[in-house]
């Protein structure tokens, strides 16, 4: 039986086929994202294929596509970190032969693959294997509900019990708190100490697709990266090593899109006692700097962007290149000094250098908008002219 393991995290991939690789009659290949499971189902030709729901590419479900489409006969098992109803139902939907949740049901896809190979009947196991995942789903309900009744954490964030004569007012103090909170338009989410979910907002809730509560005491890599242990360089991860506010901003897969991070520490008498994320949505900016990125590097002018002291903010292609084959110092340091370097020249073109230095100033300043100036500058290659 050749089985396919597909999943971008290598610790939880490797684990899949050590064990699959243990089951007699069993070979395995791996692919470690979409592009690389569409290429091994043509190549490998799996009887089995093992799914990450998330993974660069698409994911799971268009490898399910594209499976049911032109090789219906391959069993296909989805594995993930979001056992959510609505993907468990959109999955089987799409013609998945078995769900199974990474934290709690890891190690029925080697049980059900040795089933399969002992009866070869994938309806049949399917149907049990699914009434199972129904009970285990209630009981794991179950459980987080009690955990969040025994979360003792944040106290200050939970409803607070009436107390004589401050009840009402200590009521409605909460109930406009949960008002602004829901109503955030950035992504906002709080965590224990453990990393665990203790409340998220709508805003939040409504871009992973989930109800909140479906959200609520998983750990934070699990919905966020699709992982089963921490990423290294998560901005929470940072904020952790250093207990200090971490600021980044990324591009997330899972959440299909670029956001600004800030993950706050909730210290009480010096011991961090939760955790504060908040994203914001900037793929609408990030796009427009990437479209201009592009238009500028089309052109043929050799071009740099100044802050207001003139330090280099960002040069286009042309002006790396021509700094790079003259071996140029005005190259494309992030901290280099446009000013600084024409004032440090020396030679024949100094006083070139210092003039058009003067004139940018006088652009900073804001006394003119506009400064041109025609220069020369000896390069290997010798003498050459420009305008700048």
């Amino acid at each position: 039986m050749r089985i396919l393991v597909a999943d971008d995290s290598q610790p939880i991939r490797q684990r899949l086929v050590e064990r699959l690789s243990g089951l007699p009659g069993v070979c395995v290949a791996e692919a470690e994202n979409t592009t690389d499971a569409l290429q091994q189902i043509e190549i490998f030709a799996p009887d089995v294929a093992v799914l990450d729901i998330r993974m660069p590419g698409g994911g799971g479900i268009k490898v399910l596509g594209e499976i049911k489409t032109k090789h219906p006969s391959v069993i296909v098992m989805i594995v993930t970190s979001y056992p959510y109803a609505q993907y468990r139902r959109k999955c089987l939907e799409a013609g998945a032969d078995f769900f199974f949740d990474k934290s709690t049901e890891f190690e029925q896809v080697a049980e059900i693959v040795r089933q399969l190979g002992q009866n070869g009947n994938p309806g049949e196991v399917a149907h049990r294997t699914a009434f199972a995942q129904l009970v285990d789903a209630k009981e794991r309900m179950e459980r987080i509900e009690q955990r969040q009744r025994d979360l003792n954490i944040l106290g200050s964030l939970q409803k607070p019990a009436n107390a004589e004569g401050v009840g009402s007012a200590c009521d409605s103090a909460y109930s406009m708190w949960e008002k602004t909170f829901d109503t955030l338009l950035d992504l906002v989410a709080i965590f224990d100490a453990d990393q665990r979910i203790v409340r998220v907002n709508k805003a939040l809730a409504d871009r992973m697709g989930v109800p909140p509560a479906e959200l609520v005491g998983k750990k934070c890599y699990e919905c966020f990266h699709g992982r089963s242990c921490p990423v290294i360089d998560c901005p929470h991860e940072v904020m952790l090593k250093d207990n200090r506010e971490n600021f980044s901003e990324i591009y997330d897969e899972c959440m299909g899109g670029w956001f600004e991070i800030r993950v706050s520490p909730i210290h009480e008498e010096g011991r961090l006692i939760g955790v504060i994320h908040f994203a914001r949505d900037v793929t609408s900016r990030k796009q427009a700097e990437m479209q201009a990125r592009t238009t500028l590097d089309s052109l043929s002018a050799n071009i740099a962007i100044v802050d207001e002291n003139g330090v280099i903010l960002s040069v286009n292609r042309s002006w790396e290149k021509f700094a790079e084959v003259n071996h140029l110092v005005c190259g494309i340091g992030p901290e280099l000094n446009y000013l600084t370097v024409c004032d440090g020249v020396r030679g024949s073109g100094r006083d070139d250098a210092v003039r058009f230095a003067e004139g940018l100033r006088s652009v900073l300043r804001g006394d003119c908008e506009f400064y041109e100036m025609e220069y020369s500058c000896v390069v290997e290659t010798g003498e050459l002219w420009f305008c700048g």
